[in-house]
């Protein structure tokens, strides 16, 4: 039970920390602020199961595609890494995320996807899909965008709670969190890269 709860946790906080749903209550609240409480619950599941939808689709052929195109984990590691890194940059430069609302698809775009998932959380996701599992990725997957609909739908009163300046500063926090996430990545793709090549080397002509 333990092994598997610690599975769990080790898909689940990347992909959440990647997702940062705390950082895009501002977001949401702008997106939503004219709509009625039955709209926004409507806004929000529209949002979760496009996410959901998005993510499952990445991860199951993401892996596919990569052998099509001759692109080895190693790469993705070190090209999500850079990715991932670029995206904690701005939030922690303070450069944020601005969204107007396009109509009824507010839900789907820009909130399920590329807020809830996006680049960040599909390299986060196909990395932990290869080390722990599609059962152990696709429950922490489920998971988030679960949390994630539970901090929009209490969203005013996270607001109330934590003030903008304590939501800012959760914001921060998670994008620091995701900036060394993203440091493991690179360096792990580069090992990789590094052993691959001193393996070749080894073996010779």
């Amino acid at each position: 039970m333990y092994e598997i709860a610690q599975t769990f946790l080790l898909c689940f906080i990347p992909m959440f920390v990647a997702m940062d749903p705390v950082g895009l209550v501002p977001v949401y609240l702008g997106l939503t602020e004219d709509l009625s409480p039955s709209e926004k619950r409507r806004v929000t599941i529209e949002a979760c199961l496009t996410g959901l939808l998005v993510g499952l689709g990445f991860l199951a052929l993401g892996r596919t595609v990569f052998r099509v195109l001759g692109i080895r984990m190693a790469d993705f590691l070190v090209a999500g890494g850079v990715v991932l890194f670029c995206f904690a940059l701005n939030d922690l430069l303070g450069a944020g995320r601005r969204w107007r609302r396009s109509g009824d698809s507010v839900g789907a775009v820009p909130l399920g996807t590329p807020l809830l998932v996006g680049p960040g959380v599909l390299a986060a996701g196909l990395l932990v899909l290869g080390e722990h599992g599609w059962a152990a990725t696709t429950a922490a997957l489920i998971a988030c965008l679960v949390g994630a609909g539970v901090v929009f739908l209490i969203s005013g009163w996270i607001v109330r709670v934590l003030r903008p300046a304590g939501v800012r500063a959760a914001s921060r926090i998670a994008a620091l969190l995701l900036a060394a996430f993203a440091v493991m990545m690179v360096r792990r793709g580069v090992t990789e890269i590094v052993q691959r090549a001193v393996e070749t080397i080894s073996a010779g002509p």
